[in-house]
C-alpha cells in the first residue's frame, strides 16, 4: 500500500459495500465522468427563464386583449392587472 492507497477490497470492506457493486459504480462513473464537470444546470436555468419569459409575454397579450374587449363591449370583466 503506497501512502493512502487502499485496494478496492479494503474500501469495500470499510464501507460495507459489495466489491462487485463498487466496481460497477466505479466503471459507471468513469464512463460518465465528463457529466460531473459540465454545467447541465445552466441549460435547465436557460430553459426555465425562456418559459417564464414566454409566460409573461402571454400574460401581457391576454391583458391587452382583455382591456380591448372591455373597451369595445362596455362590459367590465372584473379581471384586474
Amino acid at each position: 500500500m503506497i501512502g493512502n492507497m487502499r485496494t478496492q477490497a479494503q474500501i469495500a470492506s470499510e464501507y460495507g459495500v459489495n466489491p462487485t457493486q463498487q466496481s460497477k459504480r466505479k466503471k459507471q462513473f468513469l464512463e460518465n465522468a465528463e457529466l460531473v464537470f459540465t454545467d447541465k444546470r445552466r441549460k435547465e436555468n436557460q430553459d426555465a427563464e425562456k418559459t417564464i419569459e414566454n409566460l409573461y409575454k402571454k400574460i401581457g397579450q391576454l391583458s391587452y386583449e382583455n382591456d380591448w374587449l372591455e373597451k369595445k363591449s362596455g362590459i367590465e370583466f372584473g379581471i384586474s392587472n
